[in-house]
């Protein structure tokens, strides 16, 4: 494997770490702020469904442009 992809692919699972214990904290606080379990299956489910209705569209759209630009600009984003 080539050593700028390991990089590149050991930041990404970091940052994709990070993420999902920033969406489970999400949950959690919600759930802790109100009692209720629904709280957090909603904070759950907006996120997942969010992810299932626009990523097969960006996809075919990025799939277009330069993947180094894709790349900086998602994780800037993200």
């Amino acid at each position: 494997m080539n050593r700028a992809f390991r990089w590149l692919w050991l930041g990404q699972l970091i940052s994709n770490l990070g993420t999902q214990c920033s969406l489970y904290g999400l949950g959690l606080w919600s759930f802790a702020r109100q009692g209720q379990l629904i709280d957090f299956a909603a904070v759950a489910f907006v996120v997942q469904l969010s992810k299932l209705l626009v990523l097969p569209l960006l996809g075919r759209r990025l799939g277009q442009w330069p993947r180094r630009r894709v790349l900086l600009v998602a994780n800037g984003i993200g």
